[in-house]
């Protein structure tokens, strides 16, 4: 018998990332992750940045008070001069992944980030 997960915030869960294109990696550096959801974020331009949302499945700790499976998204961008900065999101129960891609959008244009690997012209 498959056990029913519940997600601590209803717009986010496996399904809605497939839908929007993202990849799932189970391979990662993050200890306590099961893997994360992954996509390119590209323009005619180049890729300008990655956005992962860490998946959390605290059901599967021993003694843990919390049993759902939760995330985190996370981005990091380029800027001039050789400045990278990464960005962890918390989000909200009425965020969706489409607020979340809009607030990572938000900060590489009024940051006036660079591009993570500019095409060939």
């Amino acid at each position: 018998m498959t056990e029913t997960k519940t997600y601590r915030f209803p717009e986010l869960y496996p399904e809605a990332f497939e839908a929007y294109g993202y990849r799932f990696y189970e391979d990662n550096i993050d200890t306590y992750s099961q893997g994360f959801w992954q996509k390119r974020f590209v323009d005619e331009r180049g890729i300008k940045y990655h956005i992962e949302f860490y998946e959390y499945d605290y059901a599967q700790f021993r003694n843990h008070p919390i049993n759902y499976v939760s995330y985190e998204p996370r981005a990091q961008f380029n800027c001039e001069n050789d400045v990278v900065f990464d960005v962890k999101y918390l989000p909200r129960n009425d965020d969706t992944i489409d607020s979340v891609e809009k607030f990572f959008e938000s900060i590489f244009v009024q940051m006036n980030c660079i591009y993570y690997e500019e095409y060939n012209r």
